[in-house]
């Protein structure tokens, strides 16, 4: 095993220790960045189906991140603990979660599709190839002024997951805004796109109808990596 120092005053110093497994994660999502910190993939949702699929599950939205209930939004879960739709603990933050509750969950721990994901084919059919990597997902749908401040994701080395992002309803640039460091991203409705979370973002909503989006953890493996280079969009 390595060790390595972080020297930074505003983080613990202590040594941290890296598998070989890990070490091959972190190569393996230094060689996807090398294609950008934010792309699209393939396939294309069908914006159409999806908003009439979605409607049967009006009443299965839950906050998201239950305690911070100022920041006026919901999920609707896709992948769970154990494929039920209640939202605890797959629409919480797991730091939170885990901290409050002696718990050491990770986005790999959820790998159970819910009723949701099966009956919204809008999601399910163009992802059937992903299926096997699929970890916890959910659509969230940020209502008016609703908004997740500047964070990173995914900050402890090692990493065994990534972001896919999938913008859907109400998500033009006069409706939503996803900042990514300091860039505003130009996003395309019902496209799929990987996008680098471990880099600083943040994202609100303008619509008066809320706007909806689709996040996607992804098991990152070679298999994984390999398949997002066999949908990778072409221009």
């Amino acid at each position: 095993m390595a060790s390595f120092e972080i020297n930074n005053e505003t983080r613990n110093t202590k040594p941290i220790d890296l598998t070989p497994e890990a070490f091959h994660r972190e190569a393996l999502h230094g060689a996807l960045v090398s294609l950008g910190n934010h792309f699209l993939i393939e396939p294309h949702i069908d914006g159409v189906k999806f908003e009439k699929e979605v409607q049967q599950f009006e009443n299965n939205w839950k906050p998201y991140n239950p305690r911070k209930t100022n920041f006026n939004r919901y999920g609707l879960s896709l992948y769970s603990l154990d494929g039920g739709m209640g939202g605890e603990p797959d629409l919480d933050s797991l730091p939170e979660y885990n901290g409050l509750n002696n718990t050491d969950f990770g986005e790999e721990d959820f790998k159970e599709p819910t009723l949701a994901f099966e009956r919204i084919t809008s999601i399910s059919q163009p992802l059937k190839e992903f299926k096997p990597f699929m970890r916890r997902s959910h659509l969230i749908r940020l209502n008016e002024g609703g908004f997740f401040p500047y964070h990173r994701d995914a900050q402890k080395l090692g990493i065994k997951t990534i972001r896919l992002f999938a913008p859907l309803t109400h998500c033009n640039p006069t409706e939503f805004c996803f900042l990514h460091g300091f860039e505003r991203l130009n996003l395309e409705t019902n496209h799929i796109y990987f996008i680098n979370t471990r880099i600083e973002h943040a994202l609100f909503s303008m619509a008066q109808e809320g706007s909806t989006f689709l996040v996607i953890n992804l098991e990152l493996n070679a298999q994984s990596l390999d398949l997002i280079y066999k949908n990778l969009r072409a221009f």
